[in-house]
């Protein structure tokens, strides 16, 4: 959960993904795997997609501090599309590039995502096997 320079204070969170999987409708959960099998094949194209919360100053200190969705996944943030400035971008850029623990924090994340396809009972289901 990095803090940048500006105070901007933010959490990757990928559990959506495995709410997204596991809860709501059969055709929900297919919507989710399919999406996730189409567009994420590695960890690596994972850190994109892996959706980014906030703190409020005030609320506590992360990580026993509620996080709130931003809207925004680590892609769009780093192409530009949220109100962060370039400092911000560029820091932020930086901090996924250098540190040592986000390859192994996507590994486990990336495992915890095809498990929950793999023993989801829509993934079991016909409809997703070869002929």
């Amino acid at each position: 959960m990095p803090q940048l320079k500006s105070g901007r204070h933010i959490a990757l969170i990928a559990k959506p993904f495995i709410e997204a999987i596991t809860t709501g409708s059969d055709e929900s959960k297919s919507f989710a795997i399919m999406t996730v099998r189409l567009k994420i094949q590695t960890p690596a194209q994972l850190r994109d997609y892996i959706n980014i919360s906030y703190f409020k100053e005030g609320e506590g200190i992360p990580p026993d501090a509620p996080a709130y969705y931003s809207g925004f996944n680590v892609g769009e943030i780093l192409a530009g599309k949220a109100d962060w400035s370039q400092a911000e971008i560029d820091e932020f850029r930086a901090w996924l590039d250098t540190n040592p623990q986000i390859d192994g924090w996507l590994q486990k994340q990336f495992d915890a995502i095809d498990s929950a396809i793999k023993n989801n009972a829509v993934w079991q289901s016909p409809l997703w096997m070869e002929d």
